[in-house]
């Protein structure tokens, strides 16, 4: 009987029966739900791991500051109390204090504290704490100031050298970006590699300033510095590429396999660039598609500030984890 009657219903209706049936697996978002909930840092810090994760979190907040063109006195008191706190509980983990995420947050520390000695503004309950971590200070300077030359001059070098020395920049000049400019970026970041080839990132260039300035309000990473930047890029993916309930996380690849090949593309042209998360409410995601007109079949992948760069380029040497600890090899 079963057979009687898929001969008399067409193949077009049949095919298309069996693709939604196999694409309605809630049960997929449901574990990878699940899955964040048990393993994220979201409610607390119970593994080295997590507790690694937020102190370069709070880390990178200090040492972003730095990279302003203007870091002002008494900037990041939360961050720093709260970056403490972590670097207490990671001290009654009796973990390593050669760790490069421990270093790192020691280094953001040593200038902050720096900074603000030398303009006699020190913060008395920081010093406190800091005596309870047996904080030393030392001289080294976590921020560079690289002359703008030098900086193009490693974006023409081998690889390894250009791949080192790409920096997120927050301060601009200036002087405008063409378009004609971009344009020869994207055309370098245009073979980047795509699941089945498919292509689905998609570049919204926001060039007018009052709708630049409007998304920026709605991303709470680019205080200080958003401003500045002469345009604006919106990173989406185009879900129309995709068909298949498994590959629902495949926009967000794609999406961040062009960023990273859009930002090496920028740097090797000479240009300054920030890659800004966007980490948004339904409410903002809904604003920033009605003010830029991004089309609804497009998912938002992350927001680029881009600019030309100063004659003397500052940039953090933010530290990074040791490949040991991020490599596993299975045998």
């Amino acid at each position: 009987m079963k057979e009687k009657i898929k001969s008399i219903i067409p193949k077009r209706l049949l095919d298309y029966y069996g693709n939604v049936k196999k694409s309605s697996d809630a049960s997929l978002y449901m574990d990878d739900l699940r899955r964040f909930m048990k393993h994220s840092a979201m409610f607390k810090e119970d593994t080295p791991e997590k507790l690694k994760a937020k102190i370069l979190l709070r880390t990178h907040t200090i040492e972003k500051a730095f990279s302003l063109p203007n870091t002002k006195d008494s900037f990041g008191k939360d961050a720093m109390l709260q970056l403490l706190a972590l670097l207490e509980t990671y001290e009654r983990m009796k973990l390593s204090r050669t760790d490069p995420i421990y270093k790192s947050a020691m280094s953001a520390i040593n200038e902050y504290v720096k900074h603000h000695s030398r303009r006699n503004s020190p913060d008395e309950l920081i010093i406190k704490k800091l005596r309870g971590l047996r904080f030393s200070p030392s001289d080294e300077c976590i921020i560079r100031k690289i002359p703008k030359t030098e900086y193009i001059k490693s974006a023409q070098s081998s690889f390894a050298d250009f791949a080192q020395s790409r920096c997120s920049i927050r301060d601009y000049s200036t002087t405008t970006v063409r378009i004609n400019q971009l344009r020869k970026a994207l055309r370098i970041a245009n073979k980047y590699p795509s699941v089945c080839n498919r292509q689905c990132a998609r570049v919204h260039i926001i060039e007018n300033k009052a709708i630049m300035k409007e998304i920026l309000t709605m991303q709470n990473g680019n205080r200080g510095f958003g401003h500045l930047a002469d345009k604006l890029l919106v990173i989406t993916s185009d879900l129309s590429c995709f068909y298949d309930l498994k590959e629902r996380n495949q926009a967000y690849i794609d999406g961040g396999l062009y960023s990273m090949n859009l930002l090496f593309s920028l740097h090797h042209i000479g240009l300054g660039a920030c890659p800004l998360n966007w980490f948004a409410t339904k409410k903002q995601d809904r604003k920033i598609r009605q003010i830029a007109h991004i089309p609804d079949n497009e998912t938002i992948i992350m927001l680029i500030t881009v600019g030309h760069l100063k004659d003397e380029v500052k940039v953090v040497s933010s530290g990074r984890r040791n490949i040991n600890d991020i490599t596993r090899i299975v045998k």
